[in-house]
């Protein structure tokens, strides 16, 4: 998981989760498991899933260049090529579902350490699938990891020691 934002659960209570900075889509069980995931090729775009009544999942891109169709293993159903955005709530940066019996999943802090929580009809909220803390320097966008490198550099350099009234020894 990584830059969570877009979240679909099927009949089966399975949830898929879409990051585009990883243009990838994963599979949970409705327990928070992990089944499987796919590559999909959006051209680096943001992109939204949706559910349809067969449990096919819908994956739109924001400029409308790509509308794919996939089965729960991961195999295209359909594909097309559109000029106009087909799915419309796109725009609402939804990061949050329910599923048939009323229970309600939402993803939270989906950029920096994404889980997701849901909230039966009647109960308390609890997390289902989170991040393992061993997995948390592999997620973080290499940008993010460089400058926190660059910055470590830096402040251990002599010079920068001076400047932030270190003693050096």
């Amino acid at each position: 998981m990584g830059s969570l934002e877009a979240i679909a659960v099927d009949k089966s209570g399975n949830i898929y989760l879409g990051s585009s900075f990883y243009g990838r889509i994963q599979l949970y069980s409705n327990t928070g498991r992990f089944i499987r995931g796919w590559f999909i090729e959006t051209k680096g775009g943001g992109f939204r899933i949706a559910l349809d009544k067969l449990d096919h999942l819908h994956v739109a891109t924001k400029d409308g260049n790509f509308n794919g169709i996939f089965n729960a293993s991961g195999q295209p159903i359909k594909e097309q090529q559109s000029e106009e955005v087909i799915y419309e709530p796109f725009y609402s940066m939804e990061h949050h579902t329910s599923d048939v019996q009323g229970n309600v999943y939402k993803i939270v802090d989906p950029f920096l350490f994404p889980h997701v929580v849901v909230k039966p009809k009647h109960g308390q909220q609890r997390t289902l699938i989170t991040v393992p803390s061993n997995l948390w320097p592999f997620m973080g966008p290499l940008p993010c990891w460089g400058f926190a490198l660059l910055l470590f550099a830096a402040a251990s350099s002599p010079g920068l020691g001076k400047i932030l009234g270190r003693k050096s020894y």
